[in-house]
């Protein structure tokens, strides 16, 4: 059930990013939240090189946690 409700709060996330990216520091401090989050409902590790990756420029319009999720969920890690 876990994993749902940290798929539903990666999509959000997301798409909040990919919104609110052209104000400056709204991404950032999404990001300072989503990554906790997720952190906590999977409990996959590597989530704080992926959230490093959300402060590069341009980086934060692909869906960064929507992907790390779904691998996670898939079995697939890097």
């Amino acid at each position: 059930m876990k994993i749902w409700a940290a798929l539903a709060v990666a999509i959000v996330s997301d798409v909040l990013d990919y919104v609110g990216g052209f104000i400056p520091g709204v991404g950032d401090i999404l990001d300072l939240i989503t990554i906790p989050i997720l952190f906590y409902l999977t409990g996959y590790n590597k989530l704080m090189l992926v959230g490093a990756a959300e402060f590069i420029p341009f980086v934060d319009f692909l869906p960064t946690y929507t992907i790390l999720v779904m691998m996670h969920h898939s079995g697939v890690h890097f």
